[in-house]
């Protein structure tokens, strides 16, 4: 009798194991590679080998599919740091007001935070000008260099550094959204793992008689016991 039929026998006798048993036996029937497949066939000439099969190779390992927190954590920074430097020697910024942008707009883009970054452009670059609000910057744009200057105070290279701040704004806030996301999603994973270890932990007490059974038969024991165990941990 091999280990297939005896898992088998094993399930007949014991109801209350079959739910366990019988993805044991598909696993049995699962190999890491053809050769491993023919090598078990030959030491089981008994073995119907339209029940085996190859398991399915992944392209990529699991931990390539995901980046490491650190690595996100560094890019962010990265990033930060060279808008910082585009704000203070592109637009002649001081690099503390610089700083204190690129934090307001990455608040902005997470939850809870307030102020769209091109508001915040325009506050900071046009406090003071005469008349001139968020509402005029379309018509500001069409009108001559001069009804600019009479009218509002400020002059077309204000408005290209309005722009290539905002795009700097905007920037920062979508990496506070993005960071926002990624926080939720851990938190989320986190509680998804403590409910999984709860109800493992509760299926490992649930089971304990399985394993002394388990023990009973000695040439079963390695392949049953390592998988309650891991349902458990």
């Amino acid at each position: 009798m091999n280990r297939t039929e005896k898992l088998m026998k094993l399930a007949s006798g014991h109801p209350e194991l079959r739910a366990k048993i019988v993805p044991l036996l598909k696993q049995a029937m699962e190999h890491a590679s053809p050769e491993a497949m023919e090598k078990y066939i030959q030491e089981h000439p008994g073995a119907d080998k339209s029940n085996h099969h190859v398991k399915e190779q992944k392209d990529k390992a699991e931990g390539d599919s995901k980046p490491e927190q650190g690595n996100a954590s560094g890019k962010m920074d990265q990033e930060r740091s060279k808008s910082v430097d585009h704000l203070t020697k592109k637009l002649g910024i001081p690099k503390e007001d610089a700083e204190i942008l690129m934090a307001k707009a990455e608040r902005a883009g997470a939850k809870g935070g307030s102020g769209h970054p091109n508001v915040q452009a325009f506050g900071y670059l046009f406090p003071k000008a005469k008349g001139f609000d968020f509402a005029n910057l379309d018509y500001a744009k069409e009108m001559p260099e001069d009804e600019l200057k009479s009218e509002y105070g400020i002059t077309r290279k204000d408005l290209d550094k309005y722009n290539s701040l905002k795009q700097q704004l905007g920037k920062a806030f979508d990496r506070g959204e993005k960071q926002d996301k990624a926080e939720e999603k851990a938190k989320k994973d986190k509680k998804k793992e403590d409910v999984i270890r709860t109800k493992g932990q509760a299926y490992y007490n649930k089971y304990k008689k399985q394993l002394k059974l388990a023990e009973k038969h000695p040439e079963l024991r390695a392949l049953i016991v390592p998988l309650l165990k891991k349902a458990a941990s």
